[in-house]
C-alpha cells in the first residue's frame, strides 16, 4: 500500500525532497512517511476506521497531498 512504499522509500534514508509545492516548500520521504503515521494513529484514536468516510477540506498544495496519502493508507 501506500504507506510501506513511502516507508519504504523513508527506510533507505532518501531525504530528498517527495513533494514540492509551487511556492516552493518541500516535504522529505522521512517527513511524509511520518505524518502518514501521525494521521492513522491521530485517526483511529477518534474512532475512524477502514470503513468510515472523511471530508478534507484543505486548499490545493502539497499539505493537502499529504492528507490525502495519510488518509488513504489509514483505510
Amino acid at each position: 500500500n501506500i504507506s510501506s512504499i513511502i516507508c519504504d522509500i523513508s527506510d533507505l534514508r532518501l531525504e530528498g525532497p517527495a513533494i514540492i509545492g509551487c511556492k516552493g516548500e518541500s516535504f522529505t520521504w522521512s517527513t511524509v512517511a511520518r505524518q502518514i503515521d501521525v494521521t492513522k494513529r491521530d485517526l483511529r484514536s477518534f474512532g475512524i476506521g477502514a470503513n468510515d468516510r472523511v471530508l478534507v477540506v484543505l486548499p490545493n498544495g502539497p499539505v493537502t497531498a499529504i492528507a490525502f496519502l495519510a488518509i488513504s493508507s489509514a483505510a
